[in-house]
């Protein structure tokens, strides 16, 4: 049986920066391992990204506590299913992320669950993450918030039916969901369940999840449903056919401008360097409010890239006019506004490496993470961007070739940071065979980087010759990766290249030691 509890009415007010959240503790590690989910981990590595590290604006949401639709949903007098539908980049995320917090108990309360008269569940999908694509993942990620509120007994009771699903998993899932939301409606709490980014969800799944969301609203009165998703056909066709009691909040301009507006102005005053500079900023600010186009994620993203421009070249003698340009030159599609942010915030941290003269490689352990995002967002669109894919590809294959140089790893750990690097190297030079017109400047670095990496591939490979027949096969390999050095060596001099000419002639001598050896 769950626990009753003496319940005042919902207190779903508050200040965002002033949120304390303490997630549920599940003890049980069994029942952990079955959930396989912990959406308050994923909530915290989400919400940097979505707010580059700043605590939520509340200018970005507090519009939607004023909406009726939303009011109405909220205050159980309206219908128990709000669908929140946006384009790309018009703040979803970031939506949702502030009503779950402002819906959530603060910790003071939450030390107090069983008087609470509200329950709150939620899951973020991501199309790019199985752990967090698929309909069943979603289903057990609602169920982790909704443990705390059960006896031992009935959470026994729950190891043992989760441990039993198998044949149709989504809807002995749903049913196990639903059966907890009933038993919350017995001791009269409301289960507020969240679910971002449906449209994300495993397509197999989708449709089958909808219609469980559905079917627990039909039976449960003490339900409702949060969903957002761009626009998808599936998801329109159930939850907006007319049969369903639904209400529908779509993400556009009137609604949403105002407060990116006010967000840039915010953003922008907090940049020290513009903080007094308050003419630069007017600027700033103005070509950021008319290329963004009511867009949260390009608006943010601009932010983000002006506060790194600020820190990388602020002391520069033309410094105001290059951020003018910046902007100017920003691409009008936000994921590909996205991947330029996360390319210029890899090359920040690899270009403090190369900088140093005791080669820290930590920079290089945070540097590879936002290229590999950069890859990510440049997936995102349709078609997907493709000289954001090559620069990453090219960035994180010059990163993994650098701790060739790193003394304390071993032959073997060196060769496996190597073959990384060919790896991602060979899938540039496959795009960019593809392309048309070919990106000159990226083919060459392409080039360059995969003859560099056959030349640290010899001289791994010498250090673990064991069998005096292989020699000849690695000296016809260094004999190779020569040629190649010294042909890119002839044409970056005729180009006028000095600094690859010097790179390649580098590897040219490693060779010519390591031939003497062979």
């Amino acid at each position: 049986m769950i626990e009753r509890g003496t319940c005042s009415a919902p207190q779903i007010t508050g200040n965002i920066h002033d949120f304390k959240y303490a997630p549920p503790i599940i003890a049980n590690r069994r029942l952990m391992e079955l959930l396989q989910t912990n959406p308050h981990e994923y909530k915290t590595r989400i919400e940097p990204k979505c707010h580059h590290d700043r605590p939520l604006d509340p200018a970005l949401s507090e519009w939607i506590f004023n909406d009726p639709n939303f009011k109405a949903w909220r205050d159980r007098t309206g219908s128990q299913l709000l669908w929140i539908n946006g384009e790309a980049g018009k703040g979803k995320t970031m939506l949702l992320a502030s009503i779950i917090n402002k819906m959530l108990p603060t910790k003071k309360q939450s030390d107090k669950s069983s008087c609470q008269p509200v329950v709150v569940s939620y899951f973020f999908c991501a199309y790019n993450d199985e752990t967090v694509n698929k309909a069943t993942a979603v289903l057990r990620g609602l169920i982790y918030f909704l443990v705390e509120h059960m006896n031992d007994g009935k959470v026994l009771e729950l190891q043992e039916r989760l441990e039993h699903v198998n044949a149709r998993p989504i809807l002995a899932l749903s049913i196990i969901l639903a059966d907890l939301v009933g038993m919350l409606r017995e001791i009269e709490k409301t289960v507020y369940l969240i679910i971002d980014a449906l449209d994300e969800c495993n397509k197999a799944e989708l449709e089958e999840l909808l219609g469980q969301i559905l079917r627990i609203a039909s039976q449960h009165d003490n339900v409702r449903w949060l969903v957002s998703s761009r626009e998808d056909s599936v998801i329109r066709s159930k939850l907006g056919s007319k049969g369903t009691r639904q209400f529908q909040l779509d993400l556009n301009n009137k609604n949403i401008a105002s407060a990116i507006d006010t967000y840039i102005d915010n953003t922008l005053s907090n940049i020290k360097l513009l903080r007094h500079k308050i003419p630069l900023r007017v600027q700033v600010r103005d070509k950021i409010y008319k290329k963004s186009n009511a867009n949260f994620l390009w608006a943010s993203c601009a932010c983000s890239r002006v506060s790194l421009h600020c820190e990388v070249k602020g002391a520069d003698e033309n410094f105001e006019k290059s951020l003018l340009q910046m902007l100017e030159g920003a691409p009008p599609q936000p994921h590909h506004m996205e991947t330029i942010k996360m390319l210029e915030l890899g090359n920040q941290k690899h270009d403090l490496f190369k900088e140093e003269g005791s080669k820290h490689y930590y920079q290089l352990d945070k540097a590879i993470p936002w290229y590999e995002e950069a890859i990510v967002a440049a997936c995102r669109t349709n078609p997907d961007y493709r000289t954001g894919i090559i620069t990453a590809c090219i960035c994180l294959a010059e990163c993994h070739s650098e701790f060739f140089h790193k003394d304390s790893l071993l032959h073997s750990e060196k060769s496996d940071k190597v073959r990384t690097a060919m790896k991602y190297v060979n899938k540039a030079q496959d795009f960019l065979a593809e392309q048309k017109p070919q990106d000159k400047a990226l083919l060459r670095r392409a080039t360059l980087e995969n003859a560099t990496l056959d030349a640290q591939m010899v001289l791994i490979d010498k250090e673990l010759l064991e069998a005096g027949a292989a020699a000849a096969t690695l000296r016809a390999r260094c004999k190779e990766a020569k040629n190649q050095l010294s042909t890119l060596k002839k044409g970056y001099k005729k180009d006028g290249d000095q600094k690859s000419a010097r790179w390649a002639d580098y590897w040219l001598n490693q060779l010519d030691m390591a031939k003497k050896e062979l």
